[in-house]
């Protein structure tokens, strides 16, 4: 069965047809960005899960040394913590002032 269509209205209906598969494929490439962000989004977050319980470990077993405990009113000094990023992955450092 044929249809008869008059040109202008199909050049219209073909016009519509390419602008809603460009806005297909534009919705699909911002999807598919959020997606990438999201999954950046749960790498870090694990990353600073590891930080803080890098902290905790630190900060609970410096304060549960017999140092911490001992009387130091004449000695100043600070502990500090210096998280590095890197490609490679972190590395936690302490140092005593």
């Amino acid at each position: 069965e044929t249809i008869s269509v008059p040109l202008k209205d199909w050049n219209k209906l073909k016009t519509n047809l390419i602008e809603a598969d460009a806005s297909i494929k534009s919705s699909n490439l911002s999807l598919n960005e959020a997606q990438s962000l999201t999954v950046k989004q749960a790498t870090e977050l694990q990353e600073l899960k590891i930080i803080n319980e890098e902290r905790y470990i630190l900060h609970f077993s410096y304060i549960s040394s017999p140092l911490f405990n001992q009387d130091h009113s004449n000695v100043p000094h600070t502990l500090v913590h210096q998280h590095e990023r890197n490609l490679g992955g972190s590395s936690t450092q302490c140092h005593r002032r």
